[in-house]
């Protein structure tokens, strides 16, 4: 049993530290100490971006406490997009996650 729940969290442990947990289309393995990368949240490969770019930012900080509106309509809205082409985001970490930041970057018209 005990070799079991060493096994498990030794997984658990590997998939957290390695970014395999993460939920976007694609998801950079995030540091311990610091992170910063800025990856797809769409799939599709348009060519054409479009003429504005807008964003929208949540913050965490401690792990306890969340602000912001990282929506995509409020990145668009930030710009005046009416017709999004393509969406990003960023995130950031610094040390242990005791302050972390995720943007949405919108792309359009």
């Amino acid at each position: 049993m005990k070799k079991l729940l060493l096994a498990a969290g030794i997984i658990s442990t590997a998939l957290i530290l390695t970014g395999c947990a993460g939920r976007a289309p694609f998801e950079c393995p995030k540091g311990l100490l610091y992170a910063e990368y800025t990856a797809p949240l769409t799939t599709d490969a348009k060519v054409d971006f479009g003429t504005k770019t807008g964003s929208s930012t949540n913050k965490t900080y401690v792990g306890l406490i969340t602000t912001g509106d990282a929506s995509v309509k409020a990145a668009a809205d930030d710009a005046g997009i009416k017709t999004v082409k393509h969406v990003e985001y960023s995130y950031k970490n610094v040390v242990l996650y005791v302050y972390q930041e995720t943007t949405v970057i919108v792309y359009g018209d």
